[in-house]
């Protein structure tokens, strides 16, 4: 018995880029999604990005009570420096 292989290939600019990765992440997670957390013996720190901006949520372990720094850039360098920043950011009550 013979066997056919069969190849198909996308056609040309179809495929999958980051862009359009990042745009059905973004659309399926609800505008914002998760992209790294941590936590020290008070604090669990958690951060969100969109094309909105970015949130970095701070959780409070031992009351659970839940504040949120947002801001508007979403360039990787303002991100990596609040997150880095992350334990004196002014944060609000959600």
């Amino acid at each position: 018995m013979s066997q056919d292989l069969l190849i198909l290939q996308a056609p040309p600019n179809t495929l999958a880029t980051e862009a359009k990765q990042d745009d059905i992440i973004n659309a399926a997670s609800g505008k914002w999604w998760y992209v790294r957390d941590t936590a020290d013996a008070t604090h669990e720190y958690t951060l969100f990005v969109s094309t909105a901006g970015h949130i970095i949520r701070q959780e409070t372990l031992s009351t659970a009570v839940i504040k949120q720094f947002t801001a508007t850039e979403t360039d990787d360098s303002t991100i990596d420096t609040n997150w880095g920043n992350r334990a004196s950011l002014s944060y609000s009550y959600v």
